[in-house]
């Protein structure tokens, strides 16, 4: 093995590394984009039911008030 060979070498693994590396962030930033997606949804649906909740408890509350 001459040194041009070894050095052949270590670029390679290192280009390997580099762009498994990349490959790594973009699947990382993709799963964080779909938890942020869906913890969006969830609070938006968790607010719609509050709301609906408490507009019920309001009627209630009313409907009772009333002789």
């Amino acid at each position: 093995m001459n040194l041009e060979t070894c050095c052949h070498q270590v670029t390679e693994t290192g280009t390997q590394r580099r762009m498994i590396a990349q490959y790594g962030i973009a699947v990382g930033i993709g799963l964080l984009l779909l938890v942020i997606g869906c913890a969006y949804l969830l609070a938006r649906r968790a607010g719609r039911a509050v709301r609906e909740f408490r507009e019920e408890q309001h009627e209630d509350f009313v409907s009772r008030g009333k002789p």
